[in-house]
């Protein structure tokens, strides 16, 4: 079976709940848009779009975010340059900027980053808190652990800290207020480099990570004080692990908070799904489609709620 034929089996369950379902589809088989984020400590934008214009990689800045350029065309070149290799830059996907930059207003002293690997989104936390606070990256899978340490090492960020601990059962840290939890999930938009479909199908592979997301906030909700922010995010379709997952927290105890207004286009979070009628909160989160924002290309998707504890 071809791997498109693979994936529309995959995701036809969602056709009623994507909004212009044939155009999310034609954009979700595009390559992904990516950004390079500018490390502020040791380059400028200008330069680094300079240097990238050196090596015909097009490359143009975001009206948005200034320490973030968007590339068009070589962008298989881009972990190949020396500036890279010397962190003047990460690369990531377009909508991953999403979550540090709501977050950035609420960081604290200490920031926490329970499931960090690869690490862009707790480097660029880092950056927002250089000489105001600390950020610790938590990542208890030891492979991806080890891509977390190093693109910590190479970006040169001395305010981060890694642990290497089950989010399940994370220790109690006095002064944390800030929480980034891009959980990990079935990963339904990088759909096309699926190659077992068998617990896609079966619904397995929901049902499995959304446990370990209830739990893992579950955990959050013991060792946070009142009035912590806990940012959640996945890049997955599936209900069961978004909105499913955001109706527990609320049950624990979590306030939904209203997402401030970001430069990507959305939708509301769904009001129902196989049965499960979702309370109104629910209408707070977001889910960032890519067929929205085709102005980037194909900048990716995140499901988002900001929770208050």
């Amino acid at each position: 079976m071809k791997d498109r034929e693979m994936a529309l089996m995959i995701i036809e369950k969602y056709r009623e709940i994507i909004p212009e379902y044939h155009h999310f589809v034609e954009t979700i088989f595009r390559d992904t848009t990516r950004v390079v984020r500018i490390n502020r400590i040791r380059a400028s934008t200008s330069y680094i779009k300079g240097r990238l214009k050196d090596l015909n990689i097009e490359a143009r800045e975001l009206p948005w975010y200034r320490d973030a350029l968007l590339v068009f065309s070589g962008k298989e070149k881009l972990a190949k340059t020396l500036d890279y290799h010397l962190g003047l830059y990460y690369i990531m996907d377009l909508t991953s900027l999403i979550p540090p930059l709501i977050l950035r207003k609420y960081l604290g002293d200490i920031s926490l980053d329970i499931a960090a690997a690869p690490g862009g989104k707790a480097l660029m936390i880092a950056e927002f808190s250089h000489g105001r606070g600390i950020v610790i990256a938590n990542e208890p899978d030891s492979n991806r652990y080890k891509a977390l340490i190093s693109n910590i090492d190479r970006m040169g960020y001395s305010n981060i800290f890694v642990t290497k601990l089950d989010g399940r059962r994370f220790p109690k840290v006095e002064g944390v207020g800030t929480v980034l939890f891009d959980a990990p999930c079935s990963s339904e938009i990088h759909i096309k480099r699926i190659s077992e479909i068998r617990d896609y199908l079966n619904g397995n592979i929901y049902k499995r990570y959304s446990r370990l997301q209830i739990a893992i906030l579950y955990r959050l909700y013991e060792i946070l004080t009142p009035g912590s922010i806990v940012l959640y995010s996945v890049c997955t379709f599936n209900p069961l692990e978004a909105e499913y997952v955001v109706m527990k927290a609320l049950e624990t105890g979590y306030e939904v908070l209203s997402v401030p207004s970001i430069p990507l286009k959305f939708t509301s979070g769904i009001e129902s799904w196989n049965g499960i009628e979702f309370p109104p909160d629910i209408e707070k989160t977001i889910r960032v489609y890519p067929h929205l924002n085709t102005e980037y290309g194909n900048p990716g998707y995140l499901y988002i709620a900001l929770l208050r504890r």
